[in-house]
């Protein structure tokens, strides 16, 4: 079993859709305009929570992410396990819910599960950095961070735009198939996190 797949006890309960067919079935669609009002204010009002119910399922999650780690190129640290806990909240806020459930941390699970799985899948085309050829998201991940580390001592910012991200990568000639599953990857692990429209900042920056 690979870093990111579980046993059955994850699976959604049978009365409850996946995540994925949850929002392929949701016909009503906010205007951005009315999502970042929705967002602004469920941020401001809502503060969830973790149930002893959704910690256990977290809980478990991340010991079998753990033990599965020796098998996955992709390191487990409590890194995951704060972002999961994050995510959960998040979850759990914009359904206003003031107690996260169970429930919004296996929605979360299925969120890691998909970026573990993007990760994987990459990292089975892998090739060197300056090859012209995508490299795993693990490989990317750590020239990427080290990369931006080098920037951040060298600017005193810990902030990057998206722009300023794929300028640093095309720098340090880092290939991958998908921007998004990087960046993915790298704010589940905590260390990309998101400040605000298409702005990061780096965890391990020592201009924090």
């Amino acid at each position: 079993m690979h870093a990111g797949e579980t046993s059955s006890q994850f699976e959604p309960h049978e009365s409850d859709l996946p995540l994925e067919q949850k929002l392929m079935t949701c016909k009503e669609q906010l205007e951005p305009l009315q999502l970042k009002k929705y967002i602004a204010h469920v941020r401001s009002t809502i503060h969830p929570t973790l149930s002893d119910d959704a910690k256990a399922v977290l809980k478990e999650y991340y010991l079998q992410l753990r033990s599965d780690d020796n098998n996955d190129e992709t390191p487990i640290t409590t890194r995951q396990l704060e972002s999961l806990i994050r995510l959960t909240e998040s979850r759990a806020r914009v359904a206003q819910h003031n107690i996260a459930t169970s429930a919004d941390a296996i929605d979360v699970v299925e969120i890691f599960q998909h970026c573990m799985r993007d990760a994987r899948a990459d990292s089975n085309a892998a090739g060197p950095a300056g090859s012209g050829k995508a490299m795993g998201v693990a490989k990317a991940s750590k020239l990427l961070i080290s990369a931006l580390n080098g920037h951040s001592e060298r600017t005193c910012t810990s902030l990057f735009s998206v722009a300023e991200i794929k300028e640093v990568m095309t720098r340090a000639k880092i290939e991958v198939k998908s921007f998004d599953s990087l960046m993915c990857a790298l704010n589940e692990q905590g260390f990309l996190l998101k400040k605000g429209t298409n702005i990061f900042q780096l965890q391990t920056s020592t201009c924090l």
